[in-house]
């Protein structure tokens, strides 16, 4: 699996990124690493939502999809642990599965 988070933006604006593994999990905008996550580990881990908010500082964050990719090295497990942290955030999300 691979995910990628939409966070509602106002028009023009996009706030979109892909949370990859490879191996490890790496924050991605379009072609570009914002931040390769913990290098020596290679799961997700709880806060690593709230890294990507505070660095690419995205305000006013209450909705967002998570799209949810079939194809990556990802795992139900970090799934979880996303989940997790969307609920102890507070945000409102829909999960799309392709």
């Amino acid at each position: 699996m691979q995910f990628t988070f939409v966070f509602e933006s106002f028009e023009g604006t996009n706030l979109s990124y892909l949370l990859c593994f490879i191996p490890c999990p790496v924050w991605k905008k379009g072609d570009v690493e914002i931040i390769n996550l913990h290098p020596e580990y290679p799961s997700v881990r709880l806060g690593d939502l709230k890294t990507l908010i505070d660095i690419e500082k995205i305000t006013n964050v209450e909705k967002l999809a998570v799209v949810i990719h079939g194809s990556g090295h990802g795992t139900q497990n970090d799934l979880s642990i996303i989940l997790q942290e969307l609920a102890e955030l507070e945000l409102k999300y829909n999960l799309i599965r392709v």
